[in-house]
């Protein structure tokens, strides 16, 4: 009696996971195996290329800010930057990014002006980002995992019906 109701419970949980490992896989939020990502911008000196999960990048101001003559670390160099910045959202998360450059004014077409000495790679050395994921790479959402498990509770569940019937 026990062995049939822990059997009826292990076939719903399989079933129930199979279920919704499917679902998940079919989602459609995933990026397709053929996407191409489009290439980050050129970021101007004293920013990096930020990217969320399904490759869109932009340009944020670089987080360390320096005063004439100091040092930045890992060798990069303070620069001056006249930025226009205005917020968006990357993924969930809402930043500031660069849409332009200050006028001599101070004035931007859109966003507000932010005038700083940033650290920034010298020239010739790519600019280092942050963000979520690689560019273009599909998002992990767990669905193969919850697929695999679905299959392999679903084996068990059929396999203790063979043995009780033997």
């Amino acid at each position: 009696m026990i062995g049939h109701r822990i059997r009826s419970l292990l076939a719903v949980a399989a079933t129930t996971t199979l279920l919704l490992g499917v679902a998940a896989s079919a989602r459609g939020d995933a990026v397709p195996a053929d996407y191409e990502a489009p290439p980050p911008p050129e970021c101007p000196a004293g920013s990096v290329v930020r990217t969320q999960h399904h490759g869109v990048a932009q340009c944020v101001p670089s987080p360390t800010t320096c005063a004439d003559g100091q040092r930045c670390p890992n060798d990069r160099v303070c620069t001056p930057t006249r930025f226009c910045l205005a917020e968006r959202y990357l993924g969930r998360a809402r930043v500031k990014v660069i849409v332009g450059q200050c006028s001599a004014d101070g004035s931007c077409a859109e966003g507000i002006c932010s005038i700083a000495r940033r650290c920034s790679d010298p020239p010739g050395r790519a600019t280092t980002g942050g963000g979520c994921d690689v560019v273009g790479a599909p998002r992990k959402n767990g669905s193969g995992l919850a697929l695999l498990l679905g299959v392999l509770l679903f084996g068990a569940a059929l396999r203790g019906r063979r043995a009780a019937r033997d």
